[in-house]
This record gives structure tokens, sequence and C-alpha cells, in this order.
């Protein structure tokens, strides 16, 4: 999670995907904007992919070592081979990596085997560096066997520019570099505008191109402790690829890594704003994804929403039974109560029968005045035993009835967030109208709202705006806010537990950071992707980046504990840094 000060990273992918046996190439479905149809286009005959990373630097010294260029290689490695198809993967790490390895491979091997309608995606994790000249500045990234002393040594960005990109002979070549002063070799900008239809993709593929995306801008250095314990750069790349739902291209992909890693930047008071453009040509890379694993996604989707179905079943059963236990539990309660009746009853029928005669002598009277004072407390204890029983059972059914209207509430809540999910899709807007009646097949007593009247679905079960905005968890009792930046911005430590002291939100004002332990509990319920999975199912605005607790590190007092709703993480960070605030609350 510390700064780690320089970082770059060369990567080589190639899209890929055949759809029929006897068609060679790879090709994708797109549709066109102006008539809605569907087309196939052909984009590319092989991909390739290079993967390096550069931890080890025997000519630099100790203070100069990395920890995490590997790792970001061997991830990013790890979602093209799980998502997407290549003919020829090269990986070189630290050793490996050697200038003439690295040169060899890209102007001579690969050139030699690559076809004009091939593709090629490069990324490159380890040491980027800048000297000034005369004539401006001289950009360089370092190879195992490299050194800031002798600028030969490197690979300069005048070699990938002219030598390099010019020496392959594949249709399209993007660089992905996560590296200090990367920013140096985008010296020509694109529109920067994000295009998937048909006519598009028949246009770009019939261009070549050299497109190149930097972890950072000109004389930028390059954040570490980004997403799943990768760089900020590479960890936003990873994240945007495992994300994709079908095809994506270099524009596409830049949007997106573009915008997050600014705003990670920004949150922990750094500038670093990745840049993207061409080298030449005017084409657009496009990534393919392997259509088995995203029909394995699809299952596993699939799957998830029929354990979510099994689940709700339960909660129905549950709450019935809650309801018969109530019930049972009632005529306990009345039956107790109707046997304290007929005893007070009694008793009251002894202290009036009773009564001192005038024959009496005074040591009779004595005694029937201690009986009489006996029976009183007697009847007295009798009528706070009632009470007493009487509050208990009241209690027991308020306690009975909150429970299963709180499991109803989460049913229904759930069953909404179903139908928003469908509703605010991208691509399945046409299905909004079934899914409704889907839902509307669950609650019949709402057939006569129009189609999308979430309002007057949450009004006619009887719940305010309050229910909607918060989650009771059901094993904790916490109160959640659905919103996972209600602040909406990053803070220190200090500014979150000062803003969450004077929160005032849905009627209640006794708001808290939740502790380390709650929110890494909460966190792994959403499994691997917490912010995916929340923002499916009722929350909204989770962001996948980490949240302070109010737990202080013991080591350090200046630090404390946050955990990444992107892979639930856990880790500890300087409280001058900023991050985001999910606010919880008591429920019970």
């Amino acid at each position: 999670m510390h700064i780690l000060l320089n970082f770059l990273t060369l990567l080589l992918v190639a899209a890929t995907c055949a759809h029929a046996a006897d068609t060679r190439g790879l090709q994708v479905i797109a549709k066109d904007s102006a008539t809605s149809q569907q087309g196939e286009v052909k984009l590319y005959n092989k991909s390739y992919a290079v993967i390096i990373g550069i931890d080890k630097y025997p000519n630099l010294p100790p203070s100069r070592q990395l920890s995490y260029a590997v790792r970001d290689a061997q991830g990013v490695e790890e979602v093209l081979k799980k998502y997407y198809l290549f003919d020829k993967i090269v990986t070189l790490r630290d050793e490996e990596a050697t200038k003439e390895r690295i040169m060899r491979l890209l102007t001579s091997e690969l050139p030699k085997e690559m076809g004009k309608e091939d593709a090629l995606f490069i990324f490159w994790a380890g040491h980027g560096n800048q000297e000034k000249s005369d004539y401006g500045d001289l950009g360089y990234l370092i190879p195992f066997d490299g050194t800031t002393e002798e600028i030969y040594r490197n690979i300069t960005m005048t070699d990938i520019r002219d030598t390099i990109s010019k020496k392959l002979p594949a249709k399209h070549v993007f660089y992905a570099m996560d590296a200090c002063y990367s920013g140096l070799l985008v010296t020509r900008g694109m529109d920067g505008k994000s295009r998937r239809d048909l006519s598009y993709l028949k246009e770009i593929t019939k261009e070549s191109s050299r497109q190149i995306l930097t972890a950072g801008g000109k004389g930028e250095e390059a954040l570490d402790g980004g997403p799943g314990g990768h760089s900020v750069f590479t960890g936003r790349l990873i994240e945007a690829l495992a994300g994709a739902k079908d095809f994506i291209t270099a524009n596409e992909l830049q949007a997106v890594i573009r915008e997050k890693v600014f705003s990670d930047a920004r949150a922990r008071n750094h500038t670093q704003t990745p840049g993207f453009g061409l080298l030449y040509g005017v084409g657009d890379f496009v990534f393919i994804l392997k259509q088995q694993d995203r029909l394995g996604d699809l299952k596993g989707e699939s799957l998830a929403r029929q354990n979510e179905l099994d689940r709700l079943r339960k909660m129905e059963q549950e709450a019935e039974a809650a309801k018969e236990k109530e019930q049972a539990e009632i005529a306990k309660k009345e039956s107790e109560l109707a046997d304290l009746d007929k005893r007070i009853a009694e008793m009251k029928e002894r202290l009036g029968s009773g009564a001192a005669r005038s024959t009496d002598s005074l040591d009779q009277i004595m005694v029937l005045a201690e009986q009489k004072e006996q029976q009183g407390e007697r009847l007295e204890e009798l009528r706070r035993q009632r009470e007493a029983e009487e509050q208990q059972r009241l209690q027991e059914i308020v306690r009975l009835k909150e429970e299963a209207a709180e499991k109803r509430r989460q049913q229904v809540l759930a069953d909404l967030a179903k139908f928003q999910k469908v509703a605010e899709s991208k691509y399945a807007k046409d299905m909004k109208g079934a899914a409704w009646n889907a839902l509307i097949a669950n609650y019949p007593e709402a057939k006569e709202l129009s189609v999308g009247d979430e309002k007057g679905f949450l009004e006619l079960h009887g719940y305010d705006e309050k229910v909607s905005q918060l989650y009771t968890d059901p094993d904790t009792g916490l109160q959640w806010v659905r919103d996972g930046n209600l602040a909406g911005k990053t803070m220190t430590w200090q500014e979150a537990m000062a803003w969450v002291e004077q929160l005032e939100y849905a009627g209640y004002h006794d708001w808290r950071l939740p502790k380390k332990e709650e929110l890494a509990a909460f966190a792994k319920k959403g499994g691997n992707r917490p912010s995916e999975f929340f923002n499916a199912c009722g929350f909204s605005k989770v962001e996948p980046s980490w949240y302070w607790s109010p737990t202080s590190c013991t080591a350090d007092s200046t630090d404390a504990w946050v955990v990444d709703m992107w892979d639930g993480a856990v880790d500890y960070d300087n409280k001058s840094f900023s991050y985001f605030v999910w606010p919880v609350r008591a429920g019970r």
C-alpha cells in the first residue's frame, strides 16, 4: 500500500476467439447503430501477448529494487489467460528480461512469426526514467541489466516508437506501460471517444495503428497500493479487462482506466493521469473474450441467482415458522395469565373470608392479622408476577413481529434490486417490462402499478424512504447505508471520523465507522468482488476501492486499518491518505 516510485509495464496482448470451425481468424459480433442490425467483423488472423515484469535490478542500488512489478505482470498474465484467447504468450520476468532478449523478441523473433493481419498488445512493469538534454527530455525503460548511468544499456522511447513499432508487421499494436515517465511517449492524442458499433469496427479493421496507454503523464510517478495488491494503474487495468462483458477496444479501456487512476491518485494527494495516444495510424486495438469462459461466468451468475432465490424461499419458510411460533407463544402466555388470574381470585376470596369475630381473643386476632398480612403480600407478588409475564409476552410478540417484518423487508428490497439491475442494464433495457412482470408475479397486490413505479411499489408494502436507504445485516444486526459513497468523496481518517460523528441520515444520528472486523466481515459477504456484488443487490455507488475503519494500527498510531471493496483485502495506511467512508449503526 505504500508508494512505489518507479513502475513500468509493457504488455503484448492479442485478441482472440474463432466463431466457426471452418473460418480462419478472430471475429466479433457488433450492432449497427443506424439499422440496429447485427453483423460479424473479422479482426485478426492471430494474436500474441508479451508480458514483462522486473523487480530485480543488479545495477541499481537496494533502495531502487521493486516488489510489485513481477506481481503486476503475473496478474495481467492471469486475467488474459482466463478471459482472452492467444495464439502465443511470452512472459519475461527479472533476469529473463535483459535488453538483448527483449529487443531480439520484439524486432526479430516475433516479426518473423507475425503477419500483417495479426495483433499485438504490450505490457511492461518495471523502472522508467528520464534525462534532460538541451533539445528535450529523453525517456527510457530500464531492463534487468540496465542502468541509469549509461542510457545505451536501456530501451529508449525512440527504440519503442521507431524501431520496435515499425519492425513489427502486426496491423494493431497496443502498448500499456506502467512506469514512471512513460508519458513521454504520448505525443499525439486521440479524440478519446468510446465506439463499438459495426461501422466503426469495420473501418478500424482496415487501418493499422500503434496505440499507447501509459501509467501517467509526462514527469509523473506511478503509485502502487492499487486494487488487488497491484499498482494503481495495473490494478485498474486488470479490473477493466476482467469486467468486460464482450469485446473491448483500446479506446474504451483507456476511458475507464484514466478516470479511475486519476481519482485513486487524487484521493492520496498525488497527481497521476494516464496518457493515451497514437504513435501512428488511425486504427483501434480490440480485445476479444473467450466465449467459453464468458459462458462459464454466465453460468456462475445463474447459479448465484438460483442461490439467492433459494435463500429467499428459506427466509419465507422461516417467516412462516416464526409466525407459528408467535401464535404458540401467545397461546402459552395467555394460558399462564389465565392461571394467574384464577389464583389471584382464590386469594382474594380467602382474604375476604378471614375477618375477625367479636368473640376472638387478642391472640387469635393477632394470628389472623399475620395470616392476612402474608396473604396480602403473596397477592401483591402474584400481581407483580402477572404484570412481568404480560410485559415479557408483549416484548416477545413485538420481537417476533419485527423479525418477520425485517425478513419480509429484505426479500422485497432484494427482489426490487433485481428488477433495478435489469432496468439499468445498458444491454438489457428491452427486458425491463418482462422483469417488472416477473416482479409483480411475486407481489400480485402491486399489479395495478405502472411499469417501473418503484416508489409506488415500496409505498404499497408500507416502506418509507428510510427503509430503502438502509440495510440491516441479519447476522449482526448492524444497519448499513445502502449508498456506498454517501459522502460523495474520499476523506482523510480524521475527516472521516468527524464527518460520521455529525452525520444525520434516515432519521438517525448515531452513525459511526465500522470496525475493522465488521467491515472485513461485511466485505466477505460479497465474495471475490464485494463492490460488484453489493451494487447488484440493492446497494449503490459501492466503490471498488479502500474504506476507512476507526481502528488504529497498534504498531503505529499514525496508521489505521482499511478494507478494499474491490477484493476484500485488509491492510493499513497512513491516516493522512484519503479513502471512502461507509457509515454504520447498531440496528438492534
